[in-house]
């Protein structure tokens, strides 16, 4: 009997020592999962940052991108509002006299008591003549207006130039300013 129990013990204290080996391991893995689980992280937040530098990147590029295209854009507009066949087609509105805008439909006055000077950008706004082509075709037609005035549209093709004239105004017209032209 002696000898089972010292078997049991045996046994009991090899139970012990395997149960304690395997409680460090099992602490050992777990921190070992904790380091890997922990360098995870730690590379996520690079990588995440990493992201938002490229992100951030390109965001600057394509702001300069489209700043240049801008300023491009803007130089375009300044040589061709610059140009003085653009601006000879424009007599109506860019030349100097004086008249000015009275009304809707090319009403014009005259004003004797002022230099000559072109026509008024604000006035044109006020008065609509800027609202469509029709109404800019009529005010660059009045007979009243001091101005040399267009020939009045009398085919499909003269209505297409007058058209083409109010794009190019509506796109130039913050550069006619800047050329001390209205």
């Amino acid at each position: 009997m002696l000898t089972k129990q010292k078997e049991a013990e045996a046994i009991e204290k090899e139970r012990a020592i395997t149960n304690a080996e395997l409680k460090k391991l099992e602490e050992e893995k777990r921190a070992e999962v904790e380091r890997i689980e922990a360098e995870v992280e730690r590379i996520k937040a690079l990588k995440e940052k990493e992201v938002a530098e490229k992100q951030k990147e390109k965001d600057k590029i394509r702001t300069e991108t489209m700043l240049i295209e801008k300023a491009k854009e803007k130089e375009k507009l300044m040589s061709l509002a610059a140009d003085k066949n653009i601006q000879a087609k424009y007599r109506p509105f860019l030349m100097k006299g004086n008249t000015y805008l009275l009304s809707s439909g090319g009403k014009f006055r005259l004003n004797k008591n002022t230099l000559p000077v072109p026509m008024s950008y604000s006035r044109l706004v006020k008065y609509g003549a800027l609202n469509g082509l029709n109404s800019f075709v009529k005010t660059a037609c009045s007979r009243s207006n001091d101005r040399p005035p267009w020939p009045k549209p009398n085919t499909d093709e003269d209505w297409k130039e007058y058209e083409k004239l109010l794009t190019v105004w509506n796109i130039s017209k913050l550069i006619f300013p800047l050329l001390g032209k209205l």
